[in-house]
């Protein structure tokens, strides 16, 4: 079960690993794998934003199924369009929900122990995604896809990248 929603709070990039029945401490995670496919869309880039999240290195106690809480900024312009999540080999895609139900939804999965995704669009360009579960020692993939209006200019047309998202991560990316 995937969802996708807008719903506001201050914007910064972060990114937690969190145990739901502990919701009050929380490290910081880290994105195993990010790859960004960017392609022209019209007036605007599609960017297909791949990242897998981990708790390696963390202190929680094994077999814990842990949450990831991801904040982070898009360009105000950005229109997100899709949300998937892998759960095992299989994509799962979300929908778009409003606030209320796609909430009450998450949550009864969590306290299920399901697998969810969730996004929430907090104010213009910052957004807060949640993936459950996370085990220690597993990684978690999903797909962000957004567009971005694309910049011209007489010799090229260019795009932003939000870099900020991959600096999140506690530890480095290699490539």
């Amino acid at each position: 079960v995937l969802l996708l929603m807008f719903g506001s709070t201050s914007a910064h990039n972060e990114l937690q690993i969190l145990d739901p029945m502990n919701p009050w401490y929380k490290e910081q995670g880290t994105i195993e794998d990010a790859v960004l496919i960017i392609t022209p869309y019209g007036n605007f880039m599609k960017h297909e934003l791949y990242l897998t999240f981990s708790a390696n290195g963390l202190s929680f106690n094994e077999g814990t199924n842990l949450e990831v809480e991801f904040y982070f900024n898009l360009p105000v312009e950005a229109t997100v369009t899709d949300l998937w999540l892998w759960v095992g080999e299989e994509i799962s895609k979300a929908f778009i929900l409003d606030t209320y139900t796609a909430n009450e939804t998450y949550e009864g999965i969590v306290q299920r122990r399901r697998d969810p995704a969730i996004l929430f669009k907090r104010q213009a360009g910052f957004f807060e995604l949640r993936v459950y579960p996370l085990l220690m020692g597993e990684s978690r993939k999903v797909k962000l896809e957004y567009l971005i209006p694309a910049i011209w200019s007489k010799e090229y047309v260019s795009t932003e990248i939000p870099i900020g998202l991959i600096k999140t991560s506690m530890n480095e990316l290699t490539q």
